[in-house]
């Protein structure tokens, strides 16, 4: 999910008082289901990233309960369980206008958003 090794990418997250916080990096109304949720190998001492990922407003390590439509058949479904919904979602139009307010995390509210579906393709081999 989360793999750090830049020195850069670094210095965003330790949040360094000497630059503008317009540059710190910011992760927010996100959740982690992977096999490793943060990899260290070794370049991440710098800084706990597991902690600072926590640390962060509505961030979260799951098991994901999501269900329903599926556009790979087999695969997981796109609409969000209770654990997801159980996530405060970020108000994301209060950081720039563009974005659309929503009470929830991911691209889909609930099991009656439908948006997604009839608008994708997947190609089957000949």
């Amino acid at each position: 999910c989360l793999d750090v090794d830049d020195a850069a990418t670094f210095d965003g997250i330790t949040f360094d008082n000497g630059r503008p916080a317009n540059e710190d990096l910011v992760i927010q109304s996100t959740v982690f289901d992977c096999t490793v949720n943060v990899k260290d190998d070794g370049a991440d001492d710098l800084v706990d990233v597991e902690a600072w990922f926590l640390g962060q407003a509505n961030n979260a390590e799951i098991t994901h309960s999501m269900n329903g439509f599926a556009f790979i058949p087999g695969n997981t479904g796109v609409v969000p369980g209770a654990t997801e919904l159980a996530v405060t979602a970020t108000d994301v139009n209060a950081i720039d206008a563009w974005f659309d307010t929503t009470s929830y995390i991911g691209a889909v509210a609930d099991a009656n958003d439908t948006w997604y579906e009839g608008w994708t393709f997947r190609r089957t081999a000949n």
